[in-house]
């Protein structure tokens, strides 16, 4: 197409017109929703830090009393039911944590 001359040359320019158009309506429209979306309040903050360092703790001492049952000779059923434990502590500590997350979110609507 370059031996045409002229028109070529007009749409190179109209392509990269076009495509550099699109970029920045592009990288406009991201950073618009960047800015849309509300920043966390410093409570939500603590409160994700809290139930880190919650579900980390936890975690711990599972490790620790599962290591100390390890050692000793159990029969299945209670295997079965100190899992059972395990998990159930695992779900409770979950549930409660999103009850806070909840609650803290119902409050900044609220305010």
């Amino acid at each position: 197409m370059r031996w045409l001359g002229g028109i070529s040359s007009r749409s190179d320019q109209m392509r990269k017109f076009l495509i550099s158009a699109s970029t920045i309506a592009a990288l406009g429209l991201a950073l618009l929703a960047l800015w849309a979306i509300p920043p966390r309040s410093v409570e939500m903050k603590q409160l994700k830090k809290n139930h880190s360092k919650e579900r980390k703790t936890l975690k711990q001492r599972q490790r620790g009393s599962n290591n100390i049952m390890k050692q000793h000779d159990l029969d299945s059923e209670s295997k079965q039911r100190f899992q059972h434990n395990m998990k159930m502590q695992r779900q409770l500590v979950k549930k409660n944590q999103r009850q806070e997350t909840r609650r803290l979110k119902q409050q900044c609507k609220a305010a």
